[in-house]
């Protein structure tokens, strides 16, 4: 009787990985870990899924995405206008000394994890005025969210400090001390980071599968078969013959290779092929694909169309109404610090400076340009009456304008007989 299966003792010759080694391809997280620090984030403690938001764009398509993200409103030329000339002179100090040194990495914590924070005291200054001397971004790792009153306080955002807890002031507020930039009153829920950890640690265990795959795509790898031995008894990978057969193959593959084998072996070839291989490629779009749509809302500027030709124009930037959203954001934050300086250095009947990000307003242009395509086809319809002889009347002339969707032209008033 052969022995079981377990006592033949069958072994592999090589190992590519080896077991604990693949977190490593994701800075150490697995998606177990992953999916933990988002449980964590969505009940208000954002330790682990800040340092999940600082791994992430390790992964490509993340750090792609993300820079597609915080792009245009970063490019944008901020302007910083009001009618009260000495108070905008301080606003635009502010400014330009130090939010604007803010706007990336505060782009960056609203679009990973929904929102981001300011630190920014207010002191008295020599000539008895209120300033801002410096303004720090609050690390998100030492804030928590609470829905229920905590610690005798309210239910909202809290930082931790060496001291204790400190109330902050709701989303887009500030106290005058804390600014929380972020829309809605539980931003976090909004932050991208939420969709993006499956993708972040999949993508990366992928990457490290796909390196591994170039390494033996077109290299075949040998496989022996031992003969029977005598009456049939099975040899082991053990034996004699069994060793002597594993020192062959071992061998095979290198230059000028000779090989003796025992009579009855057999040695065939396992080798993958590009349609196993063209797996890594589907998956990696795949994996694009669901980046840009939880950091973009739409895959067009990652991933070509299935056509792989044309694109559709609404693709060519990052969507308006999320680039609007994030100008917003930063605008509320610096106009509410600015309100907040005014008026304690003005009064609280100064108009406070504003700063605005002038973004093109793509929708409108389109509209415009509609509307004067249409008034075009109106005129060129008229003119071709006329040149066939026919003079419009006002009622004609009112159902081209209903026809062409234009505003009628305005007729004088008749004449009394």
């Amino acid at each position: 009787m052969p022995p079981p299966a377990d006592e033949l003792h069958l072994r592999a010759l090589a190992f590519e990985h080896y077991f604990g080694a693949g977190a490593a391809w994701a800075a150490g997280w697995t998606s177990i870990e992953s999916n933990a620090a988002i449980d964590s984030h969505d009940t208000g403690s954002f330790v682990a899924s800040w340092q999940l938001g600082i791994d992430a764009p390790r992964y490509s398509p993340i750090s792609a995405a993300l820079d597609q993200r915080t792009s245009p409103p970063r490019a944008l030329k901020y302007q910083v206008t009001g009618v009260g000339r000495f108070s905008r002179v301080d606003a635009v100090g502010l400014w330009e000394a130090h939010l604007h040194r803010l706007l990336d990495d505060s782009l960056r914590d609203v679009a990973l994890l929904g929102f981001s924070v300011w630190q920014h005291p207010i002191r008295v200054n020599e000539a008895g005025k209120h300033v801002v001397e410096s303004v720090e971004r609050w690390p998100l790792a030492a804030v928590i969210y609470t829905p229920t009153p905590f610690l005798g306080g309210s239910p909202g955002y809290y930082a931790v400090t060496r001291e204790g807890y400190i109330k902050l002031p709701k989303p887009g507020t500030t106290d005058g001390h804390w600014t929380v930039l972020g829309e809605g009153d539980t931003p976090h829920l909004k932050g991208a980071i939420r969709a993006l950890s499956t993708s972040y640690v999949a993508g990366q265990h992928g990457e490290r599968d796909r390196a591994s795959l170039s390494a033996t795509t077109g290299r075949a790898a040998p496989i022996a078969e031992l003969p029977a031995g005598k009456d049939g008894a099975i040899i082991t990978a053990e034996d004699e013959i069994g060793q002597s057969v594993g020192r062959v193959v071992a061998g095979l593959g290198r230059a000028r290779v000779g090989a003796v084998v025992p009579n009855g072996t057999k040695i065939t070839a396992f080798q993958i092929t590009t349609s196993e291989a063209a797996l890594f490629s589907v998956n990696l779009a795949d994996r694009i694909k669901l980046v840009a749509l939880a950091l973009l809302g739409q895959s067009g500027t990652l991933v070509a169309g299935d056509g792989g030709v044309y694109t559709a124009p609404v693709f060519a930037d990052v969507p308006e109404s999320l680039v609007r959203r994030d100008v917003k954001v930063i605008e509320t934050a610096a106009n509410g610090l600015f309100a907040v300086l005014t008026m304690l250095n003005y009064g609280s009947s100064a108009p406070a400076p504003t700063l605005c990000g002038p973004l093109a307003d793509r929708d409108e242009e389109e509209r415009l340009t509609a509307q004067a395509l249409r008034f075009e086809a109106f005129h060129r319809a008229l003119s071709a009456e006329r040149a066939n002889g026919f003079e419009p009347d006002e009622a004609r002339v009112r159902e081209l304008a209903v026809l062409y969707r234009v505003p009628p032209p305005r007729f004088p008033p008749a004449k009394a007989a």
